[in-house]
C-alpha cells in the first residue's frame, strides 16, 4: 500500500514538473519576444515621431490652404454678390422727375410729371415736411416719391408785373409781351419781389425759381426807338458834324436834309462815334466824290 502512494505521488509529482517546466519555457519565449520588442522600441518611436512631423506638417499644409480657399470663396461670394446688385441695379427701369407741388391730409403728394397733375404716395424714408412747392423729386416705376431733388436752374426769363393775392402766385410777362401766371417756388416766397424784377420760369411746371440780378447797365436800355433828329436830341450839336447822306432815290425829303433817326439804346451805340466814322470815311473818300451831289 505504502509504495503505491509512493508511485503516485512520485507520478503526480512529474506531471507537476512537466507543467511548470512547459510553463517556465513559455515565460522564457515572452521574456525573449518582450527584450526584443524593447530593442525595437526605440527605432519605432523614431518613426512615429517621424510619421508624426510629417502629420503635423501636412496638417499645416492642409490648414494654409483650407484659409486660403475659404478667403477666395468668401472674395468670390461677395463679387457675385456684388453683381448681383449690379445687375438688379441695372435691370431697374429708369426713373421718372416731376415737381412736387403739396402735402394731402392722407400723407400722399400731389407732384406734377409728364405734363400731369397726379397723387402719389411717398416713400417712408422722406420726411413729408422736407418737401417743398416747387421742389424736384423722383419717382420710382411705380410713380411713387422716392428721392427729393432740388430745385430747377434753367428755363426762361421772365419779368415780374405783379404778386397776386395769396402770396404763392405771380403775373409774369414773357420775352414775347404774353402775361401768364406762374407760381412761385419755395425759395421765392420769402423773398422780397417787385415789378420789373427777372425771373427764372421753368414753363413745364409754370414755377419760377429765383431772381435773377440784373446788370446796371440793363437800366438805361431803352425799350422803344426814338423818332427824333440829332439836332432835337442835341440843339447845340454843330449840323456840319452831323453824318453826310447822300440822298436816295424814293427816300422821304427828311431823309435827304439830313433827318436820321437814333438806332435804339438797346444797340449801344454812340451818335458821336457812328458820325465821327461816317464823317472819317468821306474824308477818305475824297472831296470830288460828292462834287456832283445836289446840296443837303
Amino acid at each position: 500500500m505504502a509504495s503505491r502512494d509512493d508511485s503516485a505521488r512520485a507520478g503526480r509529482y512529474d506531471d507537476e514538473v512537466k507543467v511548470l517546466t512547459t510553463q517556465i519555457s513559455f515565460l522564457e519565449e515572452e521574456i525573449s519576444a518582450l527584450r526584443r520588442r524593447l530593442a525595437d522600441s526605440p527605432r519605432q518611436t523614431r518613426l512615429l515621431e517621424e510619421r508624426l512631423r510629417e502629420a503635423e506638417t501636412n496638417l499645416a499644409t492642409v490648414t494654409g490652404q483650407n484659409e486660403r480657399l475659404a478667403g477666395t470663396l468668401r472674395e468670390a461670394r461677395d463679387q457675385i454678390v456684388a453683381l448681383k446688385e449690379e445687375v438688379d441695379r441695372l435691370a431697374q427701369p429708369p426713373s421718372g422727375f416731376g415737381i412736387f407741388l403739396n402735402v394731402c391730409e392722407d400723407g400722399s403728394a400731389d407732384v406734377f410729371t409728364g405734363g400731369r397733375k397726379m397723387r402719389v404716395s411717398v416713400s417712408p424714408g422722406i420726411e413729408l415736411d422736407q418737401l417743398k412747392p416747387g421742389q424736384e423729386v423722383v419717382l420710382n416705376e411705380a410713380l411713387n416719391v422716392v428721392i427729393a431733388q432740388g430745385y430747377e436752374t434753367i428755363g426762361e426769363v421772365v419779368m415780374l408785373k405783379e404778386i397776386l393775392e395769396g402770396g404763392d402766385r405771380a403775373l409774369v410777362i414773357s420775352h414775347a409781351d404774353e402775361e401768364r401766371i406762374a407760381r412761385l417756388a419755395e425759395p421765392l416766397r420769402n423773398t422780397t419781389l417787385r415789378g420789373g424784377d427777372s425771373l427764372l420760369l421753368e414753363p413745364r411746371s409754370g414755377y419760377v425759381y429765383e431772381r435773377i440780378p440784373k446788370a446796371e447797365v440793363e437800366e438805361l436800355i431803352l425799350e422803344e426807338v426814338p423818332d427824333i433828329t440829332y439836332s432835337e436830341a442835341d440843339p447845340r450839336r454843330d449840323r456840319a458834324a452831323l453824318p453826310a447822306r447822300r440822298p436816295v432815290q424814293g427816300a422821304p425829303a427828311e431823309a435827304a436834309e439830313g433827318r436820321a433817326a437814333l438806332r435804339p439804346a438797346r444797340l449801344r451805340q454812340d451818335p458821336d462815334r457812328q458820325g465821327g466814322r461816317e464823317l472819317a470815311g468821306q474824308a477818305g473818300r475824297g472831296p470830288d466824290r460828292g462834287a456832283g451831289q445836289p446840296g443837303r
